[in-house]
C-alpha cells in the first residue's frame, strides 16, 4: 500500500507526475477522460460519415451490384448501386450505373424509382437512343402515354426501320385515340411482320373504330384460323351482329362458348341477339345463364320481365320486375319499372 501511495509523487522521464490508475486523484479525473475521449471519436465518425465514398468504394459497390444483377437479386443490387451513385460520384460513372439501377427498380415494379434513375441519365444524354428508348418505356408503363410518344417518336424519326418502335407507337396511338397515326403505323409493322396475330388484332380494331366492319370481320377470320380463342370467337360474333349477319354471328358465338367462354355479358348479349331473332325461348336461356354468372345484373331480370309479359306470363313478369325497381339505381329504369309494376297491379 505505501509503494502504491509513493508513486503519487513520482515523474516519469519526462517530467509528468505518475499517477497510478487506482489512485484518488486518477479517479477522480478519469470519467472526464473517456467523455473527452467520446467526443472527439464521436467527431471523428461525423467526419468521417460527411466525406463522400471514394471511387474505388464506388466501384466496388458497382462491381457487386452487376454480380447480384446478373444473379436476379435486384433488391440487393439496386442497394449496392444506390451507394455507388450517392452524390459526388463521377458524370462517366453515373452513365453506366444508373440505367442498371433504373432496371433493378423495374424489375422489382417500382416505377417512381424507375423513372427519376432514368430521367437522370436522360439528362446526362440527351441524345442517346437507348435512354430516350428507356425513359419512354417507362412514361408508357406509369401511363405518361403523350411523353412516351413525344420520345418513341424521337427515336423513329433516326430509326425509321425499327420494327419494336413502330409496334410501340401504333399501340400508344391507339390508346390515344389517334387512329390515323395508328393506322399507318400498324400498317407499316405488318408489312415486316405480317403474321404478328397481336398487331392483325390491333388493325381489326382499328378497322372497327373506323366502321370498316366487313374488313374488321375478315381479319378477324383470319387470327382466328391461326389462333383460335374464345374471346376472339366473342369479338368476330359482335362485328356480325353488328353487320345483322345473325347466322354468322350465332356461329361464332358458339365456338366462344365451347371454348370456354362464360361471361356475363357474353349470355346477355347473345339473349339479346336471340330477342331480335324473335326466338325467345332462347333468349330466356341465355339472360338466365346470365344471371347464374352475375345475379345483381339489372338489365337481364328487365328483359326477362317483358318476356314474360310478352308471352302473357302476367305474374312472372310482375315479380321480375319489382326486383329490377329494388335493385336497379338507373333512374330512367326504376321509373319505367314502377310505371310497369302500376300496369300489372
Amino acid at each position: 500500500m505505501n509503494d502504491l501511495l509513493k508513486t503519487k509523487n513520482q515523474k516519469s522521464k519526462t517530467g509528468i507526475p505518475l499517477i497510478h490508475p487506482c489512485s484518488s486523484l486518477f479517479i477522480s479525473i478519469h470519467p472526464f477522460i473517456i467523455i473527452g475521449l467520446m467526443a472527439f471519436s464521436f467527431a471523428a465518425a461525423i467526419a468521417y460519415a460527411s466525406d463522400p465514398p471514394t471511387r474505388r468504394q464506388r466501384l466496388l459497390w458497382a462491381g457487386e451490384a452487376q454480380s447480384l444483377f446478373q444473379q436476379g437479386q435486384y433488391a440487393k443490387a439496386a442497394r449496392s448501386l444506390e451507394k455507388a451513385v450517392a452524390p459526388g460520384a463521377k458524370e462517366k460513372d453515373l452513365i453506366h450505373w444508373l440505367p442498371v439501377l433504373g432496371q433493378c427498380y423495374e424489375a422489382l415494379k417500382n416505377y417512381q424509382k424507375a423513372l427519376t434513375a432514368y430521367q437522370q441519365v436522360f439528362g446526362l444524354q440527351p441524345k442517346n437512343i437507348d435512354r430516350m428508348l428507356d425513359l419512354a418505356r417507362i412514361y408508357k408503363e406509369v401511363d405518361l402515354r403523350l411523353k412516351a410518344i413525344d420520345l418513341y417518336e424521337r427515336v423513329f424519326d433516326k430509326q425509321k426501320k425499327r420494327k419494336d418502335v413502330v409496334l410501340v407507337l401504333a399501340f400508344l396511338y391507339f390508346e390515344s385515340d389517334q387512329l390515323d397515326q395508328a393506322k399507318v403505323m400498324i400498317e407499316k409493322y405488318i408489312s415486316w411482320e405480317p403474321r404478328d396475330m397481336a398487331a392483325q388484332d390491333l388493325l381489326a380494331k382499328i378497322e372497327e373504330s373506323f366502321g370498316e366492319l366487313q374488313k374488321a370481320a375478315h381479319r378477324r377470320e383470319a387470327i382466328l384460323s391461326q389462333q383460335p380463342t374464345p374471346e376472339g370467337f366473342y369479338h368476330l360474333g359482335r362485328l356480325w351482329a353488328c353487320q345483322s349477319q345473325f347466322d354468322l354471328a350465332e356461329m361464332a358465338f358458339d365456338k366462344a362458348e365451347k371454348l370456354g367462354l362464360q361471361s356475363a355479358l357474353f349470355y346477355f348479349q347473345r339473349g339479346v341477339l336471340s330477342w331480335q331473332h324473335n326466338d325467345a325461348q332462347s333468349a330466356e336461356r341465355f339472360w338466365k345463364k346470365t344471371l347464374q354468372v352475375n345475379p345483381t345484373m339489372v338489365l337481364p331480370r328487365f328483359f326477362l320481365a317483358l318476356n314474360d309479359f310478352q308471352e302473357g306470363e302476367k305474374k312472372p313478369a310482375l315479380q321480375r320486375m319489382k326486383k329490377v325497381e329494388t335493385i336497379t339505381k338507373n333512374e330512367l329504369i326504376k321509373e319505367f319499372s314502377k310505371e310497369f309494376i302500376a300496369v300489372l297491379q
